[in-house]
């Protein structure tokens, strides 16, 4: 458990900027590599470019 913990304290900020970042760019676009996402998430839409 405690190394768990301390992974997740060295690295948590990163993981969390990474996947902000994914889902800004997956939002922008209707389709991203082999992803399909008809509805953008509520939280998502503050983060659309119109």
């Amino acid at each position: 458990m405690k190394l768990l913990r301390s992974f997740m304290l060295k690295y948590g900020t990163i993981i969390a900027v990474a996947a902000l970042t994914t889902g800004k760019y997956a939002a922008n676009q209707a389709c991203w590599f082999i992803f399909n996402q008809p509805k953008v998430p509520e939280s998502m839409k503050k983060y659309i470019k119109e």
